[in-house]
């Protein structure tokens, strides 16, 4: 059975939408990470922080290359699409899924696939098992495919000039994202040794 999502007013809107199917086994992929982003945020609306907060205080970017000396930017407007994506998906992960989607929905979903299994293996600490693992790959080659198909249509709708600077946008938030509600490595507490008398 498929559930077809109606089209609103705000899918009428949306610049370069495609249809997209998924399948249960997709979403059960896409949504665990998903799921965490979104409610990481929630958490940071609320409290003003996230405990999957990367921690600029104790490990300040400049003096770490990696995750990056940029920390992106917050863009209010592509956290709601992200927030209306995970409403459409929420309780709904057993049956296929068309949805109506543009390119940043299936990058936020590509994105999510990888964060769930970032969040199983470092929070969760569950060893992932080969065959888990190239499900995960298919899931994110067959959506990478999508996404071409939605660039290009989002491209055709505003423009490629447009369609670049929605693409900053959407890569700067997505850093953010990373390192604001989605840092699940662990972070080591600098300690300072005793002074010697």
């Amino acid at each position: 059975m498929i559930t077809t999502l109606s089209r609103t007013k705000e899918n009428k809107s949306k610049v370069g939408v495609i249809g997209v199917r998924l399948t249960p086994g997709q979403l059960r992929f896409v949504w665990l990470g998903l799921d965490a982003m979104v409610k990481s945020y929630l958490t940071h609306q609320e409290t003003g922080s996230s405990i999957f907060s990367y921690n600029f205080r104790v490990h300040p970017l400049e003096e770490r290359p990696r995750p990056g000396r940029n920390p992106g930017g917050f863009g209010q407007t592509i956290m709601q699409e992200l927030i209306e994506l995970w409403m459409k998906l929420n309780g709904r992960t057993q049956t296929r899924l068309r949805l109506r989607i543009n390119f940043i929905d299936l990058s936020a979903c590509i994105f999510a696939v990888r964060v769930g299994r970032e969040y199983e293996r470092h929070v969760q600490k569950k060893k992932h098992k080969v065959l888990e693992n190239l499900e995960a790959k298919t899931v994110i080659a067959n959506l990478e495919r999508q996404l071409k198909r939605a660039r290009r249509a989002y491209a055709a709708d505003a423009g490629e000039s447009a369609y670049k600077e929605m693409r900053a946008r959407w890569f700067a938030h997505l850093r953010w994202i990373r390192m604001h509600l989605a840092y699940f490595r662990p972070q080591r507490i600098k300690t300072h040794p005793e002074a010697k008398v």
